[in-house]
C-alpha cells in the first residue's frame, strides 16, 4: 500500500480564530512606530500566512472538489493580499530613510542578518504587489479550471487528465502517441481563449505600472540580465549536443522526422527495469541518497516515517506533483502519484530533493527561507541526478541506456525548455504594447 500523507497536525484547532488573530497582528503593524519591530513582526506573520497558502495547495491539490481547500485557498489568498499592503507600505518607510538611517537600521544586531532581504525593499516599486499577486492566484485558479474542460477521448472513450499527460508525455507506442497528441491539442484549442485573455491582463497590467516586466522578474529572481543572456549564449552554443541526441533517438524508432513528443518519450528499446513497487522506490531512492549523504538519507527516511510523502494515485488528484514547505512547523509534504516506472521514482526523489532543501533553510530566518524560484530547482536537480548516477554503477548497458535517457531528456526539458519560455515571455510583453494578443498570436 502506497504512502498517504496526514495533515491534522498542521490544520489549526480553529482555523478563523487563528487567521482574526493574524489579522489583527498585521493591523497592530501599522500602529508600531518603531520600524526595525515591525520589519520583525512581519517576518513572523509573514510565515503563517505562507503556511496557510502551502496548506489550501496540499488540501485542493490532494482533492480538487474539496469544499475545505476551496474555502481555506479564498481566506489564505485574502490573507496574504492583506500581508503585502502592509508589507508595501513597510517597504516605502524603508525607502524614505536617509542613506545613513538606513544604514543604521540594517546593520543593526537585530536586522543585520536579513540585510540581503531589505537591501532590496529599497528598490523604487508601484506599490501594487497585492493587486498583482491576486491576478496570479486568479491565473493559476483558471488554469486549473480550464484544465478540468479539456477531455481529449482515445479508442472511444474519455481519458482522465493524469493518463492523457502520460500518453503525450511517455507512452512507447509512437503512432498512437502522435494521433493522440493531435487530440489533446484540439481540446486545449477549445478552451486556449480563456488562457489567452489572462495572459493578456497580467502582463497588461504589469506595463500599464511603466516598468520592463522582464527587468522586474531578474530583480525578483535576484539575478542580473548579464548573468542571464551569458548563460542563453551558453545554451544556444551547445543546444547542437541535445539536437544530435534527440535524432539519434529518432533513429533508433527508425523515423526520418523529429515530433515535439519525441523528446520525452522513452527509448523503443525493450527495458530491463520492469515495474518497480512502491516500497523498493523507497528503499532504492533512500539508500543511493544516503550514500551521497548521511544526513540526506536521513531526512529522507524521517520523510517517509513521518508520513510527509503522498503517492497513491487518484483521479481526484492534480496532475502535477509538488513540494510544500511549512516553516514554523518544520514539516514539508510531497504529493505525487506513483505509477511504478522509472519516471515516478525519479518525480519521487525530485520532490524529495525540493523537501531536503527546505530541510537545509529551517533555522534560517523566514524572509531568507523565501528563495527565488532560480535557486530552488537545485537541491531537487541534484537528487535525481544523484539517483541516476548511482544506479548507473550497477546498471546493465541496456539499464544504462534507458537511464542515461531520462537523464538527457530531463536536461532538455530543463535548458532548452526555460529558454523558449523565456522567449516566450519577451515576445510577449513585446507584443502586448502594440495591443492584445490573441490566442493564434500567442501560439505562432
Amino acid at each position: 500500500m502506497m504512502d498517504e500523507w496526514t495533515l491534522h497536525p498542521l490544520i489549526p484547532d480553529d482555523v478563523d480564530l487563528d487567521i482574526a488573530r493574524i489579522t489583527s497582528e498585521l493591523e497592530r503593524v501599522t500602529k508600531n512606530g518603531v520600524l526595525s519591530e515591525k520589519i520583525l513582526t512581519l517576518q513572523e506573520i509573514y510565515s503563517r500566512c505562507y503556511e496557510y497558502l502551502e496548506l489550501a495547495v496540499c488540501i485542493t491539490w490532494k482533492d480538487k472538489k474539496d469544499p475545505m481547500g476551496k474555502q481555506l485557498a479564498g481566506k489564505a489568498e485574502e490573507l496574504m493580499g492583506r500581508y503585502k499592503q502592509i508589507e508595501s507600505e513597510v517597504k516605502q518607510e524603508c525607502r524614505q530613510l536617509a542613506d545613513e538611517e538606513w544604514s543604521l537600521l540594517a546593520d543593526s544586531e537585530e536586522l543585520v542578518s536579513l540585510r540581503p532581504v531589505l537591501s532590496t525593499w529599497r528598490l523604487p516599486s508601484p506599490g501594487s504587489y497585492e493587486l498583482e499577486a491576486d491576478g496570479l492566484h486568479a491565473w493559476a485558479e483558471l488554469y486549473g479550471m480550464a484544465s478540468e474542460q479539456v477531455k481529449p477521448r482515445w479508442k472511444g472513450k474519455e481519458v482522465p487528465l493524469g493518463e492523457a499527460v502520460r500518453l503525450v508525455y511517455y507512452s512507447n507506442d509512437r503512432p498512437s502517441r502522435i494521433e493522440f497528441f493531435k487530440e489533446w491539442t484540439k481540446e486545449w484549442e477549445k478552451v486556449s481563449h480563456w488562457c489567452a485573455k489572462a495572459l493578456n491582463h497580467i502582463s497588461g497590467f504589469r506595463i500599464s505600472r511603466g516598468e520592463d516586466p522582464v527587468h522586474s522578474a531578474y530583480e525578483t529572481n535576484r539575478i542580473t540580465e548579464q548573468t542571464v543572456n551569458g548563460m542563453w549564449d551558453s545554451v544556444l552554443e551547445r543546444k547542437g549536443m541535445f539536437n544530435d541526441f534527440l535524432h539519434h533517438k529518432l533513429v533508433l524508432q527508425g523515423e526520418e522526422n523529429l515530433h515535439w513528443t519525441d523528446q520525452f518519450a522513452p527509448l523503443p528499446l525493450q527495458t530491463e527495469f520492469g515495474t518497480i513497487p512502491y516500497e523498493e522506490a523507497k528503499i532504492l531512492i533512500g539508500n543511493l541518497i544516503g550514500a551521497f549523504s548521511e544526513d540526506a538519507g536521513r531526512f529522507v527516511q524521517h520523510a517517509f516515517n513521518h508520513k510527509w510523502v503522498d503517492a497513491a494515485p487518484s483521479r481526484h488528484k492534480v496532475v502535477s506533483a509538488f513540494c510544500a514547505h511549512f516553516p514554523n512547523a518544520r514539516q514539508t509534504r510531497v504529493m505525487m502519484s506513483y505509477e511504478g516506472d522509472l519516471q515516478s521514482v525519479s518525480v519521487l526523489a525530485h520532490e524529495l530533493g525540493h523537501a531536503y532543501h527546505y530541510h537545509l533553510l529551517e533555522d534560517h530566518p523566514m524572509f531568507l527561507q523565501d528563495c527565488p524560484q532560480a535557486f530552488t530547482e537545485i537541491a531537487s536537480t541534484l537528487f535525481e541526478s544523484i539517483l541516476i548516477e548511482e544506479a548507473m554503477k550497477s546498471a546493465s548497458p541496456m539499464e544504462k541506456m534507458h537511464l542515461l535517457d531520462q537523464q538527457i531528456s530531463r536536461d532538455i526539458g530543463t535548458i532548452l525548455n526555460s529558454y523558449v519560455r523565456h522567449r516566450f515571455e519577451e515576445q510577449l510583453y513585446e507584443n502586448r504594447r502594440m495591443g492584445e494578443v490573441d490566442a493564434r498570436g500567442m501560439n505562432t
